[in-house]
């Protein structure tokens, strides 16, 4: 797998720092005791963690020569894929950030 582009870089680097946003979210309520009941954890860390994988999907398929090697096992897939997880990256970081908010008011 070759890097191809510098959108790699900097996709490596939104990734990793919204990680470390979903990491920090979740310890600042763990410090500052603000868990009063673990429901709300049960489902923003999936969400962070699907936000997560896409984000890093589409800075795999956009910077690297990964889809060639679908190409050469017959199995197809557009061009246009990055675009695609890089929309369902952003949707599932609206909905965590609208759903850490409004569970957050709630409990």
């Amino acid at each position: 797998m070759k890097i191809t582009s510098i959108l790699f870089w900097g996709g490596m680097v939104t990734t990793i720092m919204l990680f470390a946003l979903f990491l920090g979210l979740i310890c600042q309520d763990i410090i500052y005791k603000r868990v009063h009941n673990g429901v709300k954890y049960f489902f923003i860390i999936p969400i962070g963690i699907l936000c997560v994988m896409f984000f890093l999907l589409s800075t795999l398929v956009a910077g690297t020569d990964i889809l060639s090697y679908f190409y050469q096992t017959n199995i197809y897939y557009g061009s246009k894929l990055d675009i695609l997880f890089l929309v369902f990256a952003i949707w599932s970081l609206w909905v965590a950030i609208h759903y850490y908010g409004f569970i957050s008011r709630i409990f």
